[in-house]
């Protein structure tokens, strides 16, 4: 059995998508929701439907019985960096307790010195969740996921046109954006192929790309930060 956490979200969505088409068997995936109402048509599909909160460590428990392979899709929690990193130690704590055999965590990729980064703070996340994954006695894999390449629009604004005036701050920085949809193909092979416990994934394209144009009018409002 796979459970797949998130799976109404873009990325845990994602994932189940490629796994059907990998060849699992819909009574072969679960997922973990907050509202089943939300699931129709993962229902619909075949696979199994759980309910759960990575807040709750009783209902993960309950729900992560008879899993052997477990995505375990990062908190969006809005709140505090400190609750997300709760969530994660919240869910792999229960993912022990219940017996999971093998827990693959998306995490978030990193270089050297970004503790001098602005999102320092969602960096250090990662971090202690990784570190919290590797001391569990589990087996594991991290994929580090790069900066979704569709998150540019909302980083360039909707009126980036008009203005010629990019909203984010990204002066001279650079990032290596990947589509969301690679990183959960990816995901799901993790899952479905052998050889992957214990190991490190940095999942980014090979090519760094900035926001400023050097051929138009478009132009930064601040300074660029590595990410």
């Amino acid at each position: 059995m796979i459970l797949v956490t998130g799976a109404t979200g873009r990325f845990g969505s994602k994932a189940v998508e490629y796994l059907l088409k990998n060849g699992v068997h819909p009574s072969e995936i679960s997922v973990l929701v907050r509202d089943a109402a939300k699931a129709g048509r993962l229902k619909e599909q075949g696979v199994q439907v759980r309910e759960g909160d990575y807040a709750d460590h009783t209902s993960m428990v309950k729900a992560f019985q008879d899993v052997e392979r477990l995505l375990l899709v990062s908190s969006n929690d809005r709140g505090a960096m400190e609750n997300r990193t709760q969530h994660h130690k919240n869910a792999i704590r229960a993912a022990k307790e219940a017996g999971v055999k093998h827990l693959v965590y998306t995490s978030f990729v990193r270089k050297p010195g970004f503790e001098g980064s602005p999102i320092s703070g969602f960096q250090n996340s990662h971090v202690e969740s990784e570190q919290y994954l590797k001391e569990s006695g589990m087996e594991y894999t991290i994929l580090q996921n790069g900066i979704y390449a569709e998150m540019i629009p909302v980083f360039i604004g909707d009126k980036v046109a008009e203005n010629g005036t990019i909203v984010f701050p990204a002066g001279e920085g650079k990032a290596s954006w990947v589509l969301l949809e690679e990183l959960a193909e990816a995901a799901a092979n993790v899952l479905t192929t052998d050889g992957h416990k214990g190991k490190t994934y940095t999942l980014t394209h090979t090519e760094s790309v900035g926001l400023n144009h050097s051929r138009g009018n478009f132009r930064s409002i601040g300074p660029g930060y590595p990410l």
